[in-house]
């Protein structure tokens, strides 16, 4: 039997994920999306659920910077685009 996890945890998993694959502090990656550093930190830290429209809103900037991810398995997948790819081959390319 396989445990579940709660919505929240997997959601906080995913945020520090994607931040993680965009080697963006939180305060950077508030900055990215267009939030409060306080509403990522609350999100991870389990503190405060993220509100569902902010959820959709970020998964629907990662998949424009070419990062899909379906959140809503049981077990998270993401998947890089090869435009992602090549920006940050550059990237690892030119020491950033």
């Amino acid at each position: 039997m396989q445990e579940e996890f709660d919505e929240n945890v997997k959601i906080a998993l995913i945020l520090r994920t994607i931040r993680g694959m965009l080697g963006m502090s939180q305060t950077k990656f508030a900055e990215f999306i267009g939030q409060p550093k306080s509403t990522i930190a609350r999100a991870e830290s389990l503190i405060l659920p993220l509100k569902v429209d902010l959820y959709f809103k970020i998964l629907k900037s990662m998949k424009d910077q070419g990062i899909e991810i379906d959140a809503f398995a049981d077990e998270p997948t993401f998947k890089l685009s090869k435009g992602f790819m090549l920006v940050e081959e550059k990237k690892l390319k030119n020491g950033q």
